[in-house]
């Protein structure tokens, strides 16, 4: 009887997890596992054991050769997840097209595991400031509407990407969830966490700091519980750091928490302007390669053009906390959006020669001087010139800025960049350049980045240092500048931007 009463229990309990919601294996297994399964499950129950089957195609090396168990090539799992890490072939297997062939080796994982530094390395500076400032998770959050507009882009971006990876999930498309985060982490680590740096170091306000390490640490924490089911050995690892071991009361185990579910804060039209802000700044750069100018040389003027009917078209109009951040990525003094790009961008419309070689044959001359002159017009995204009607494709069009101005171009946007240079502009590069430099000795010293200096100096560099004396100490965290120097602490001597300049720090 008890025996009876045991099988009872046990049939309940698999009654309870039958049929299995998701099974996954090789292709292999179609006619194996998978068929043995189906075929007991039908004569047994009626019905199916499972309700979603995922198969990878065929698993093969580097090079696309078979694997073969006796071979030089192969690499069993344990072998792999001794050498790359377990949680590192979890995620390349999860991010991979169940579709295509699975090309398996420690390049591929090596290319893996550079994907996860970046998260890893953005966890590592939260650590390393939290700690540094003793910050308390349990703190009373900072009102969403009160922190600046970089930290609620943030937040609804990460409520997307909670609402994304979980659609993606209940699809059993660990691919589209898995390429998602990954694009979120990239975002926290060159976008959030570069542009916010100084919130954390500085701290000129103890609730902007506060703000700042509040939208970080939510960011990871839900990160991590968003990827937990992929990666439950670093998702655990990173969970015992920042929650278990700061929060009283916290769930033993990442996996005995809830799996995210908060989307309330997505804010499309922030998105959108932080979309806007950022095309500017990636059209910048490029601009700014052009000028060759010092990149810690300010200059004095960007000019953002969008095209007619393009999607970013007004997204940063009157959007004075946008328009700082793109000043500041760029070091340029004012940003200016117009409605046209007259009097900054020349361009230039050249005929393509395969196309209107032979449609216009003796007229292509005379064509392409009026196009070299500028003498056409456009209608309905035709070029009229000389009588002739020219498609874009019979076209080659390309952008040169006027005089003192560096230009580019993207997809519906023009940039251009003021190149001029006053005595003003360079002096406020040369603090920049020096900041730079004293902290490349700060390193060198091996000095930690929360330690304060005494900062001495001497040489033409002098009255740089005097003019921009408090801006110096601050970025530098120098308690005392002096000219003159002592002997003592770790000294450089050189030029910055071609003024002789001698340096010396010492802890203090």
């Amino acid at each position: 009887s008890m025996n009876f009463t045991r099988n009872c229990r046990e049939f309940e309990e698999w009654k309870r997890w039958f049929p299995a919601e998701f099974i996954t294996e090789n292709i292999e297994q179609v006619r194996l596992w998978y068929y043995s399964q189906l075929f007991f499950s039908v004569v047994l129950t009626g019905r199916a054991p499972y309700d979603t089957v995922l198969s990878n195609e065929y698993v093969y090396d580097e090079q696309g050769e078979q694997f073969h168990k006796s071979g030089e090539n192969f690499i069993d799992f344990p072998q792999a997840a001794e050498r790359a890490g377990s949680d590192v072939v979890r995620w390349y297997y999860a991010r991979h097209d169940p579709a295509e062939k699975v090309l398996f080796g420690y390049h591929v994982l090596s290319e893996v595991k550079r994907k996860l530094l970046v998260l890893w390395n953005t966890y590592a500076f939260f650590v390393t400031y939290a700690n540094l400032d003793r910050f308390d998770p349990v703190a009373a959050p900072v009102p969403l509407a009160e922190r600046p507009v970089i930290d609620r882009w943030l937040l609804s971006a990460l409520d997307r990407l909670v609402r994304d990876s979980r659609a993606a999930l209940d699809r059993y498309d660990s691919q589209a969830a898995c390429l998602r985060m990954e694009a979120f982490w990239d975002d926290l680590s060159t976008w959030y966490v570069r542009r916010n740096r100084a919130r954390f170091w500085k701290a000129r306000s103890k609730r902007d700091s506060l703000a700042a390490y509040q939208t970080l640490y939510e960011a990871l924490t839900t990160l991590v519980r968003l990827f937990a089911p992929v990666m439950p050995f670093l998702a655990e690892e990173m969970h015992q750091n920042l929650v278990r071991h700061a929060v009283p009361g916290a769930p033993a185990s990442i996996h005995l928490t809830e799996y995210p579910t908060r989307t309330d804060r997505i804010d499309d039209d922030l998105e959108r302007r932080m979309s806007a802000a950022r095309r500017v700044v990636e059209l910048g750069r490029a601009a700014r390669s052009q000028a060759k100018t010092k990149v810690r040389t300010p200059l004095a003027k960007l000019v953002a053009v969008f095209d007619e009917g393009d999607r970013d078209k007004g997204a940063l109009d009157g959007q004075e906390d946008l328009a700082a951040i793109v000043r500041d990525e760029l070091n340029v003094k004012a940003l200016e959006v117009r409605d046209r790009a007259e009097g900054l961008v020349k361009e230039i419309v050249k005929p393509e020669l395969k196309a209107l070689g032979p449609k216009l044959g003796k007229d292509l001359p005379k064509v392409r001087a009026a196009l070299a002159d500028g003498r056409f017009t456009r209608r309905d995204g035709m070029i009229l010139v000389e009588g002739h009607e020219l498609a874009p494709s019979e076209v080659l069009v390309s952008h040169e800025g006027v005089a003192g101005h560096a230009v580019a171009r993207g997809s519906g946007l023009v940039v251009a960049l003021d190149t001029a240079l006053t005595p003003e502009l360079e002096a406020d590069g040369l603090a920049r350049e020096l900041v730079h430099r004293l902290n490349d000795i700060r390193k060198e010293a091996g000095l930690d980045i929360s330690d304060r200096i005494a900062l001495r100096y001497d040489g033409a560099i002098s009255a740089t240092v005097e003019r921009f004396r408090d801006q110096v100490a601050e970025e530098v965290l120098a308690t005392s500048v002096t000219r003159g120097l002592a002997g003592r602490g770790h000294a450089w001597s050189g030029e910055l931007n071609g003024v002789p300049t001698v340096l010396e720090i010492e802890k203090v």
